[in-house]
């Protein structure tokens, strides 16, 4: 079996419509999306990483840019808008071949995969001449009108792809490395946070449960290093892993998405945290050499400056 049969609907649309030979029922187009589909096989779509090699679960930032290397306007389909275009997700894995008669398949836990197909009359972007549109996506961040949006790649450690359901359908290939566990800490956060437990209850049990605002950070083995991490989730319990266990996948599902805040040279050995009122926390760590290092990190996980 061809690849081909992995061709989201709307480009086998497209090429049957350039062809002349039209369903009965009229065109799948408008006439200036048939235009703008033409006009966007000129312009230069690339998806840049921030990274080549991930943690399970790790978050992640997407870069899409737009260049017009013509010398006139390009009047294209919309690429930041899910009305002309959508993301996707592709592993490589030996069962695809069976399937589509390559190692690529779809991974996405969504039905954009074989199923997306651009609007009658999609948004149109305008380009001038020589120069290009770019949009970063991060952790949060999703294109608009989107429903379907990665916050973080795969807990599943693998070879994938971030593909644009387009007409030059570019794509990014990352990697999620494994990891092993070698410290870990539930740090306790002020405020309480509360719960509805569903189903049947026990006789006398209080159907509302309530627990301290709580948040795990976590030392990780991996892509060649020893890495702090840390999660804007919310836990009611730690990690159940203990140190020298893989980083699993319901460990890397309940941090995802994680993020690297430090880095140690050397093993890490013990792990503490400690927050403040508006959730900053200050972490503290010692390696197997004996050295302690400690960063800040803000509500986002980001990197709070010494002195500040």
């Amino acid at each position: 079996m061809r690849m081909i049969s992995i061709v989201p609907l709307w480009i086998i649309s497209y090429t049957i419509a350039l062809s002349g030979q039209m369903p009965s029922h009229g065109p799948l187009y408008s006439e200036q999306a048939m235009q703008a589909m033409k006009e966007s096989e000129k312009a230069s779509i690339t998806l840049q990483l921030d990274k080549a090699i991930y943690l399970p679960g790790e978050a992640f930032t997407l870069t899409l840019v737009v260049y017009n290397p013509t010398t006139s306007v390009l009047q294209i389909p919309d690429p930041f808008d899910s009305r002309a275009a959508t993301f996707d997700l592709w592993s490589k894995e030996q069962r695809w071949k069976a399937l589509y008669g390559s190692e690529w398949g779809p991974a996405s836990p969504s039905p954009n995969v074989m199923r997306f197909r651009m609007d009658a009359n999609p948004p149109i972007l305008a380009i001038p001449a020589g120069q290009s549109i770019t949009k970063t996506f991060a952790v949060g961040d999703k294109p608009a009108n989107d429903s379907f949006w990665m916050e973080a790649v795969s807990i599943y450690p693998g070879q994938y792809r971030i593909a644009l359901n387009y007409p030059k359908a570019p794509y990014v290939e990352y990697r999620v490395t494994p990891a092993t566990l070698e410290a870990k800490f539930r740090v306790s956060l002020q405020g309480t946070v509360s719960w509805k437990i569903p189903g049947i209850l026990l006789p006398g049990m209080n159907p509302v449960q309530t627990a301290r605002r709580a948040t795990n950070i976590a030392a990780l083995a991996g892509d060649g290093g020893h890495w702090i991490v840390a999660t804007k989730n919310l836990s009611t319990r730690g990690l159940r892993l203990e140190p020298g266990m893989e980083f699993d996948t319901e460990a890397a599902g309940g941090l995802s998405p994680l993020i690297r805040v430090a880095q140690s040279a050397n093993p890490v050995v013990s792990l503490s945290g400690v927050a403040d009122a508006n959730d900053n926390i200050t972490i503290a760590w010692t390696d197997s050499a004996g050295k302690t290092s400690s960063v800040r990190v803000d509500k986002d996980r980001k990197i709070i400056p010494a002195g500040k």
